[in-house]
């Protein structure tokens, strides 16, 4: 069955939408770490999204990436509205893909869709200065 006009309006809507928040998405700023292009880190995390591992020393898994993003603090995310589920993966400012290891207090989070899309929710956020292992928002 072929997609009608409005489904592909509507794509090509989301597209656009997506486009224009990752151009206007720059110079992140997370407690000393600046992210000059995130959009640039998006489109490299969705050609590799993991998973990735954090182990102990000892080869235990500590944590897995991409993971649930509990968002316990609330934040709102302007630009990734609507339903899904939100992940969290961490990023580095040497805008290096994160591929295991120790990751590092600043992660991009994402809300994916029923359909599995992915959409890239800004700023970041940084366990820098927050308590009891929580996020704070970077700013843009």
């Amino acid at each position: 069955m072929a997609p009608t006009k409005s489904l592909k309006f509507l794509a090509l809507l989301a597209y656009l939408l997506l486009a224009v928040s990752l151009a206007l998405a720059k110079n992140i700023k997370c407690v000393g770490n600046q992210y000059k292009d995130p959009g640039q880190l998006w489109l490299t995390f969705q050609g590799h999204p993991g998973p990735y591992d954090y182990r102990d020393s000892n080869g235990a898994l500590i944590k897995r990436y991409p993971h649930l993003f509990q968002n316990t603090e609330g934040f709102i995310f302007t630009n990734c509205p609507g339903n899904g589920v939100l992940n969290e993966f961490p990023v580095t400012p040497k805008h290096l893909l994160y591929t295991g290891g120790r990751p590092g207090p600043d992660r991009l989070v994402y809300r994916t869709d029923l359909h599995g899309e992915r959409t890239l929710c800004l700023p970041f956020v940084t366990h820098t200065n927050a308590l009891n292992n929580s996020f704070n928002l970077c700013t843009q």
